[in-house]
């Protein structure tokens, strides 16, 4: 399937939600984590057991062969997971020293996953606003200039709203001045786009624990 093709994602989507249809009964915790854990072409799953985590990493690659499709990249905090799958089939940031393996941080959704702190944080691609301008060849603040930063901010979970929010009234707000896409959206404007700009900068700074459940919430309220 081509990259470029409008129908790929649709097409993808489509293969894997016939493998769970006809696979199902025979890989059920597999077919389970393809209807309800994909995004795109990333799986990510967590279960309340290491037995049930190393069923799933054993019976998804075997799901998805029915299909021709090669899952690798496997990335867990688990031994037990790890030490049931091929290392071929392994995230290199899974490293093996004296027989333990060693995790560095990987990426998952836009977020930084590290395993051995079991935390999600994130991680930005520039480090001032000024290489950030460069980066997208922004020369002066426009309205197709604001539209393709905010374009560059990668958080499906949302859990960066609270920061990405006041940058998306200011858009409402420039929309309602009926700006010309390539107008300058003046100085008043220009400085509070690029504060919004540095706070997003500033995301590395936040960190999450993977694992949230109701025993979790109910400790934070007593």
């Amino acid at each position: 399937i081509l990259f470029v093709n409008k129908c790929s994602p649709n097409a993808s989507q489509k293969v894997l939600d016939e493998l769970h249809k006809l696979f199902s009964a025979e890989f059920p915790v597999a077919a389970k984590t393809l209807k309800e854990s994909c995004y795109m072409d990333d799986c990510a799953d967590s279960k309340f057991s290491e037995n049930e985590l190393r069923t799933l990493a054993v019976e998804l690659p075997e799901l998805l062969k029915r299909a021709d499709m090669k899952i690798c990249k496997f990335y867990t905090n688990s031994k037990l997971v790890i030490d049931s799958l091929p290392r071929e089939l392994l995230a290199k940031e899974i490293r093996f020293e004296d027989k333990d393996p060693f995790f560095d941080t990987n990426t998952v959704l836009g977020m930084v996953w590290d395993a051995s702190s079991d935390k999600l944080t994130f991680k930005t691609k520039y480090s001032t606003v000024e290489e950030w301008k460069t980066s997208c060849g922004v020369q002066k603040w426009t309205k197709r200039a604001v539209l393709k930063t905010t374009a560059s901010t990668f958080d499906p979970l949302g859990l960066l709203s609270p920061i990405i929010m006041y940058p998306r009234t200011l858009i409402q707000q420039l929309w309602a001045e009926k700006l010309d896409w390539d107008t300058h959206i003046g100085k008043n404007m220009e400085d509070k786009w690029e504060e919004c700009l540095a706070n997003i900068l500033k995301v590395s700074a936040i960190s999450f624990p993977r694992s949230v459940s109701y025993t979790h919430l109910r400790a934070h309220e007593t």
